[in-house]
């Protein structure tokens, strides 16, 4: 086909050379767009059309999830000098050798704390505190207990503040001295009774009043 178009051009550049009229006879014209061939006899051959097909890649699309963290509000706590505790784990009464652990109330949002309790004590050889809250009964006598939170730069103040920034706890005290007297008993004695058995030269001890005297009548 690129060889037909140049002699086709050759001729023409002759004929303008010349200056006459030059008949210039092809056999066939082609055309390169739609490939269609035409004879000089106008027979025509079947177009082939050719389609070219092209994929389009879709965007994708990504999508992000954006987690939104609400504003924790802190709890405020309104105390009365710190002596709020739980009823059951301390008392006014207690006896040699008795121990526990001193807690907040079970409606207190400072219920999980175990720092918050700063007890001055009038005589610690009667009663004692640790700074968890833990007391032990060691004599009998009689001892004043001043309730209060831990404050200052002692490591149960540092211990406590922490406490309530992870129980989220905004605390108010209202500075009121609240002092308890505590009384320290000795155990109550158990009475036993002896009992000796002549026959056999054995001894026998019993609490029991009434087995005393079924005893004594064998």
């Amino acid at each position: 086909m690129k060889k037909r178009f140049s002699l086709c051009i050759i001729a023409l550049l002759v004929a303008s050379f010349f200056g006459g009229p030059f008949v210039v006879a092809l056999d066939t014209v082609e055309y390169i767009g739609q490939e269609q061939i035409i004879g000089s006899d106008d027979r025509t051959t079947e177009t082939s059309i050719v389609s070219e097909t092209t994929t389009v890649q879709e965007p994708i699309i990504v999508s992000e999830t954006t987690t939104v963290q609400e504003p924790v509000t802190k709890v405020t706590y309104s105390s009365v000098g710190g002596s709020e505790y739980e009823l059951k784990t301390f008392k006014e009464k207690l006896v040699v050798g008795e121990k526990g652990q001193i807690r907040r109330p079970q409606n207190s949002p400072l219920k999980d704390s175990i720092y918050s309790f700063a007890m001055t004590v009038s005589d610690p050889s009667v009663l004692s505190f640790d700074e968890e809250g833990n007391w032990t009964a060691h004599k009998a006598g009689k001892t004043d207990v001043t309730f209060g939170f831990p404050s200052g730069d002692s490591a149960q103040a540092k211990r406590f503040n922490e406490e309530l920034t992870k129980l989220n706890v905004e605390l108010e005290v209202k500075d009121v001295a609240v002092t308890m007297t505590i009384t320290v008993v000795e155990p109550e004695s158990q009475v036993m009774y002896r009992l000796y058995n002549p026959n056999n030269k054995e001894h026998f001890y019993t609490a029991n009043l009434h087995e005393k005297y079924w005893l004594g009548l064998l």
